[in-house]
């Protein structure tokens, strides 16, 4: 799916939005956010949304990791 830029920082701003109301409301409702699977819980009620733990491997990188060496 393609979306112009102005519609996808729409669509970004109001998952994130989405998102906050649903932390805010958690803690409200007496909670803590410590850690991660409480995240999990605060957004667990929210339809359609999936959230997942990215950690890159940086070790086997062929980008570029530190500008600042090249010359």
């Amino acid at each position: 799916m393609f979306l112009e830029a102005g519609k996808a920082k729409t669509i970004i701003d109001s998952y994130y939005a989405q998102l906050t109301h649903a932390m805010k409301q958690y803690v409200r409702l007496g909670y803590k956010i410590t850690e991660e699977q409480d995240i999990e819980n605060a957004i667990q009620t929210l339809a359609e949304t999936h959230i997942a733990y990215l950690e890159p491997n940086c070790e086997n990188s062929l980008y570029v990791t530190n500008y600042y060496k090249i010359k």
